[in-house]
C-alpha cells in the first residue's frame, strides 16, 4: 500500500513537472517570437508607401515580422513609440521630433534621414512664376514648421523678403520685411489646400500632401531647398537606438538597394524624392 502511494504521489510530481515545463516553453516561444516582430506606428503616405515597398522586405528577409499600425494622426503615432506599443515611425521630421519630446516629456531619437518629399510651389489660377502680379492670393500651410518652409519658398522665388536677423527656421508671417507684389497671403490646414487650388493663385503645398492628392511633381514650379531639420527620420525610442531590428533598418534605408529603388520610383511616379547625402 505505501508503494502505491508513493508512486501515485511520484506520478502527479511527475505531471506536474510536464505541465510546468511545457508552459515555459510556450511562453518561451511565445517572447522569442514577440522578440521577432517590428510595429510600425504609420499615416497613410508616400513614406509609408516607400518602407513596405522597399524597406519591409530586407528586415523580413532578416528574420523580422514586420506590423503595421495605422494612425490619423502624427501625434496619436508618436505616443504609441512613446508608450511602447509601438517600435518605429517614418513620418517626420526633426523639428516635429523635438517639439514632441519637449511637450510631451519625451524620449524619441532619430537613427537618420530618410528619403524626402520637398514642400513646392504650384500653380492655381496661375500656371507660372512670371504670372505673379500685385494683390496675388498665395495660401500656405498654417502648421508651424510647415508655414516656415512656405515663406522660404516665397523667399526663394523672389516674391518676399525675410528679416535677415531671424534663422531660417524660424521665420513667421511678422518676418517678411518686404512684399512688393502685395501678395495676400492665407494660411489654412495643409490637407485643405489641393482643393483649394482653383481659388488661389499660387500655394505651397507640403510634398507629402501632393502625393496624397496625387499631384504630381512635375506640376510644382518650385522646390524648396530643403533644410537639415526637414528631412524626415527613422525615429525610436531612445532605449530602442541599438537594438538589432533598428540597426538593420537603418542599415536598409542606407543600402544600395533601397537608394535604386527610390530613384526608380521617383522616375517612374514623377516623385520628387530627395535623398540625403
Amino acid at each position: 500500500m505505501k508503494k502505491r502511494w508513493l508512486l501515485l504521489v511520484s506520478l502527479v510530481l511527475s505531471l506536474f513537472t510536464y505541465q510546468a515545463n511545457a508552459i515555459n516553453s510556450v511562453v518561451l516561444a511565445q517572447s522569442e517570437d514577440a522578440s521577432q516582430t517590428v510595429d510600425v506606428a504609420s499615416s497613410p503616405g508616400p513614406y509609408t508607401d516607400l518602407f513596405v515597398t522597399y524597406v519591409q522586405p530586407i528586415i523580413e528577409e532578416s528574420g523580422y515580422e514586420v506590423v503595421i499600425h495605422d494612425f490619423t494622426e502624427l501625434l496619436l503615432a508618436n505616443e504609441s513609440v512613446l508608450e511602447g506599443s509601438t517600435d518605429l515611425n517614418v513620418e517626420q521630421h526633426l523639428l516635429y521630433m523635438e517639439n514632441f519630446n519637449e511637450e510631451r516629456d519625451g524620449n524619441l531619437v532619430s537613427l537618420g534621414s530618410i528619403p524626402t518629399l520637398p514642400a513646392s510651389l504650384y500653380g492655381g489660377r496661375k500656371s507660372s512664376l512670371e504670372e505673379v502680379a500685385e494683390g496675388d492670393i498665395v495660401s500656405i500651410p498654417e502648421d508651424a514648421s510647415n508655414l516656415t518652409r512656405a515663406l522660404l519658398i516665397l523667399e526663394k522665388a523672389g516674391w518676399i523678403t525675410l528679416d535677415p536677423e531671424v534663422e531660417p527656421g524660424d521665420v513667421e508671417l511678422n518676418d517678411i520685411i518686404e512684399n512688393p507684389y502685395n501678395l495676400e497671403i492665407i494660411t489654412m490646414a495643409s490637407l485643405n489646400i489641393p482643393p483649394t487650388l482653383p481659388d488661389v493663385d499660387y500655394a505651397v503645398i507640403p510634398g507629402s500632401i501632393a502625393y496624397d492628392a496625387e499631384i504630381t511633381s512635375e506640376q510644382a514650379l518650385l522646390n524648396e531647398d530643403l533644410l537639415p531639420e526637414l528631412y524626415l527620420q527613422l525615429v525610436v525610442r531612445e532605449d530602442q537606438a541599438d537594438a538589432e531590428w533598428a540597426q538593420i533598418i537603418r542599415g536598409a534605408y542606407d543600402s544600395e538597394e533601397v537608394q535604386a529603388g527610390v530613384k526608380e520610383n521617383a522616375e517612374t511616379e514623377d516623385i520628387n524624392w530627395v535623398i540625403p547625402e
